[in-house]
This record gives C-alpha cells, sequence and structure tokens, in this order.
C-alpha cells in the first residue's frame, strides 16, 4: 500500500528533550492516515494495529505485530529565508511525528482526536523504516518564513524480519 502525506508548518531540527512540533505533526497526519487506513481495517486486524499508551489508543499499519515496515520519500520545501541545512534532525522530527509515542513523556501535547476513537500514526517504532530518500528544495511560494512544506510518500512493505519460516512467509509468496 502507497499513499501520500503533507504537511505545511514548522519542522524544525531537533532539539533537546520532546519537542511539541511532534504532537503539531501527528495531528496534521491523523486525519489523512486514518483515511487511508480506516477503510481497509477489519474487526480481526483491529487489535494487532491497535495500541494503548498512557490512556490512549493509536492505531498504526507499521507494527512488528504484523511483520510490517515503512518506506519513505520525503520532499521537504523551506522557504528561501530559513536555511535548508540540518536536514538530518529535520527528518528524524518528522519520523518522530509519523510514530506513535512509546511512552507518557513522548505524549507531550498529544490530545486525542476531536472526533473521538485512536489516534493514527504511521508507524509503532521508528526501526520500522527501511528505506528512507530525502530531497530537499527550496520553496518559493512560501507565504510565512518559519514554515516548511513537506510531502511524504509512504509506502508499507513487508518487514526486513519477515523470513521463510515466518508466518507472514506465506501471505509474501502468494503476492
Amino acid at each position: 500500500m502507497e499513499f501520500t502525506l503533507t504537511y505545511q508548518g514548522p519542522l524544525p531540527p531537533r532539539g533537546r528533550g520532546v519537542s511539541p512540533v511532534k504532537a503539531q505533526l501527528r495531528r496534521a497526519f491523523h486525519p489523512q492516515i486514518k483515511g487511508t487506513l480506516e477503510p481497509r481495517l477489519t474487526p480481526s486486524s483491529r487489535p494487532s494495529t491497535t495500541e494503548t499508551v498512557h490512556g490512549f489508543e493509536f492505531v498504526t499499519p507499521a507494527t512488528s505485530s504484523l511483520s510490517t515496515a515503512v518506506e519513505l520519500h520525503v520532499l521537504l520545501l523551506s522557504p528561501p529565508t530559513q536555511r535548508i541545512g540540518d536536514a538530518d534532525n529535520r527528518l528524524k522530527t518528522l519520523i518522530d511525528g509519523l510514530t506513535r509515542p512509546a511512552n507518557p513523556e513522548q505524549m507531550q501535547g498529544h490530545t486525542a482526536p476531536a472526533e473521538g476513537g485512536p489516534t493514527f500514526c504511521l508507524l509503532s517504532d521508528d526501526r520500522l523504516v527501511q528505506r528512507v530518500n530525502l530531497d530537499t528544495r527550496v520553496w518559493h511560494g512560501a507565504s510565512n518564513s518559519t514554515e516548511s512544506l513537506v510531502v511524504v510518500t509512504a509506502k508499507i512493505v513487508l518487514s526486513s524480519e519477515v523470513t521463510a519460516h515466518s508466518s507472514m512467509s506465506s501471505l509474501f509468496l502468494l503476492l
């Protein structure tokens, strides 16, 4: 499954501690991931994709329990006044924003979706990113000098941990 996610807003390099921007990223990506994933979820697959962290439910399509991972192609557009440098740390912030919080500390700034229900994130763990391609460019049409425009093409793939002897291998062979 391949789909596109977009985000327009601040994307600073990773600073010390937990950035509230990560919660902002999760809020921006939630409806996009939910719109793509929810119609494909069956009642039997829901438990494999749902986890509770500090009293909040999260649904993630890339999770160890399903032996799934992601490949990402990221287009990062920044205004001419903003230095594109430090792209690797900005990418880390983005990936953290695509990942479900793992503990109460990472819940900083998190709020439940306004419509209720779980929060949809792309990954249950950032170690499930198998491949990433980053393209940085100047965004000449930017209306705000502190915002970036990010276009992420995410592809859900079988995890590299899947072997010929794992339960997912027979599914892979059928595909």
